[in-house]
């Protein structure tokens, strides 16, 4: 299912200079890193065991600390905690490896005192030892820093965002999916600025259309999910115009995509994505066109081998695949074949 966007309503107050906002927890000290965005040392052609096991949620939607609602965003640090992200539940909830709940760090439907109200956040990445939030609703970056048992909260920037992505110099690249643009936002600069598309709607090679999901390789190129034109855009720094790498093919051949939505790099340059119109995770070798199946694609469902509505994916340290399987509310892990 394609994402319908909300409605844009500004937070009355809303504000652009960095305000400091202590948010008591009783979450104990944990190392936070760079979240993975690639398989380290495992072989090019890697596959992972097509039953996945629920890592978090599932126990239907809900807003409870052992539930999720239709989770978007999340990421994952080095010891597999998971930092979850939901638009309905209007919260970033915490999820430690092998916990059975979840520990709200901000927002929630009805926050108290200590927590910020968020009115659509969508994504999130991990900045060193701070997480940054895409609030949509509000048009705001967010950074969370985690400092002596609490979490500080800043406003960080004042920006529309739809999707995250951080690369190893900690710039970070914003998808405007109204825009229909890809911005970059450097530390200690004011505003961010537009890198790719940002020429109205369509589909030439200096366009997107409602692109939902980026990656970012070693050299700061992006991979873009350009939605609405159901292909992969490269765009190398500084280039005008993108290059097609994946889609655009006939109906349900072995190049054409539906929908991508979430996307993410292996060590090897190939590509991973949300194939959202056909249900599953493919992944596209490097200089290849045609994909190969991963995960799903056996229709929508709730089976440990289906996914419904899936949207972001992510690897861990050791290159197990986690899915935000949306529509079953939960995020699912799939582990990698030895």
């Amino acid at each position: 299912m394609v994402i319908i966007i909300p409605i844009v309503v500004k937070f009355v107050g809303a504000k652009k200079k960095p305000v400091v906002t202590r948010i008591s927890t009783t979450t104990t000290t944990t190392t936070v890193s760079t979240a993975m965005t690639s398989i380290t040392g495992n072989v090019k052609n890697s596959m992972w065991k097509q039953d996945g096991v629920t890592v978090a949620g599932g126990n239907g939607p809900g807003d409870r600390t052992d539930q999720l609602n239709s989770p978007l965003g999340f990421t994952i640090d080095d010891n597999l905690t998971l930092y979850i992200v939901e638009e309905t539940n209007k919260r970033v909830i915490k999820w430690k490896f092998n916990a059975t709940n979840g520990e709200v760090i901000v927002g929630g439907i009805f926050p108290n005192e200590k927590l910020m109200r968020l009115a659509h956040p969508i994504d999130v990445v991990i900045d060193e030892n701070d997480l940054i939030v895409c609030d949509f609703g509000n048009s705001l970056l967010i950074r969370l820093s985690y400092v002596n048992f609490d979490y500080e909260l800043g406003f960080l920037l004042d920006c529309p965002c739809f999707s995250l992505a951080i690369d190893l110099h900690g710039t970070i690249f914003i998808v405007d999916v109204v825009g229909n643009a890809i911005k970059q936002w450097k530390k200690g600069e004011f505003q961010a600025r537009i890198i790719a598309g940002g020429n109205d709607r369509g589909n030439g090679l200096n366009q997107l259309n409602e692109p939902q999901y980026l990656g970012v390789d070693r050299d700061s190129s992006l991979y873009i999910s350009d939605t609405f034109n159901n292909r992969i855009m490269k765009w190398i720094p500084d280039e005008k115009e993108g290059v097609i790498v994946a889609g655009e093919g006939a109906e349900n051949n072995l190049t054409d995509l539906a929908y991508p939505a979430g996307l993410i790099l292996d060590d090897f340059d190939n590509i991973y994505v949300i194939d959202s119109g056909y249900v599953r995770v493919t992944r596209f070798a490097l200089k290849s066109r045609e994909k190969t199946v991963i995960v799903g694609g056996s229709r929508a469902g709730n089976a440990s081998y289906q996914l419904h509505d899936p949207q972001k994916i992510l690897f861990d340290r050791y290159g197990n695949l986690y899915v935000a399987d949306s529509f079953n509310h939960r995020i699912q892990k799939f582990y990698l074949n030895n």
